[in-house]
């Protein structure tokens, strides 16, 4: 949307991560895009999520020697992970789960545990980093439980049988133990039907799925932020002058249907 009307040539490569998670499938998409990059040169790149930056910092000198690269979808950037690059600049997602869990909280002050439902990809492995200094905080008022990577079987069992002053933060969860894969819209339905009590999330892409809702960070924004990085560079702004941005923690999003459903 934010690109639509700028005269540029524009190609999208979709990498499938989430369903192909090895270095395998990776060295096939480097091969792939060599072929197809080789004689195509590329002045910017903009990435989305954890896998196709990891991807762009193993093999961007090969693949697109000399273009900028602007991330987005990245919830969790270490300190260091940019140490010795250059030309790279984009958006972390800055989810706050401080605020998702004083929110739960608000809602029903009977809370005491709250179950986060995790898969072992890079999207919940960086965000339970970002529950580290939280464990500590909440302590003495509520029990966290991470979901280690289970069949959908187990994990519906899990949801069933949750006491009333429990409450689910639905992080990720696209492939079980037995290797299946869901979609988010299809793992929050999942969820959401078997659980009685509010499942919240992080992302606006789980909203209408079943989620009650959450402080919600919007993937749209994050992209109009990205475009508007790779526009500027593309119109010869200097990339140093561009810093990583923090994105928005998000909106506070809520489906009314859940909200009637749990009398809220």
């Amino acid at each position: 949307d934010t690109l639509k009307d700028d005269a540029l040539d524009l190609h999208f490569e979709y990498m499938d991560a989430k369903r192909y998670p090895d270095t395998r499938h990776f060295e096939n998409l480097y091969r792939l895009y060599q072929l197809k990059y080789h004689s195509h040169p590329v002045d910017v790149v903009i990435s989305t999520d954890e896998s196709a930056l990891d991807f762009l910092l193993e093999y961007r000198e090969d693949l697109f020697p000399g273009a900028s690269i602007v991330f987005c979808g990245v919830k969790y950037l270490e300190d260091n992970k940019l140490f010795g690059e250059k030309q790279i600049t984009g958006v972390t997602e800055q989810v706050d789960i401080e605020k998702n869990i004083q929110l739960m909280r608000r809602l029903n002050k009977e809370i005491k545990h709250v179950l986060v439902i995790t898969d072992n990809s890079p999207t919940s492995i960086s965000t339970i980093k970002s529950f580290v200094p939280l464990l500590k905080r909440f302590k003495d008022t509520i029990e966290f439980k991470f979901t280690e990577l289970m069949t959908i079987e187990k994990l519906e069992g899990l949801v069933e049988s949750l006491p009333s002053n429990s409450a689910i933060l639905l992080v990720n969860y696209t492939r079980d133990r037995a290797g299946r894969i869901l979609t988010t819209s299809e793992s929050a339905l999942m969820i959401s039907r078997k659980s009685p009590v509010p499942v919240y999330a992080l992302w606006d892409s789980y909203l209408k799925d079943g989620i009650l809702g959450g402080l919600l960070v919007s993937g749209f924004s994050q992209g109009k932020t990205a475009a508007n990085m790779a526009r500027a560079l593309l119109a010869g702004a200097d990339i140093n002058h561009i810093p990583v941005q923090k994105g928005r923690s998000g909106f506070y999003m809520f489906d009314y249907q859940q909200l009637n459903r749990f009398q809220i």
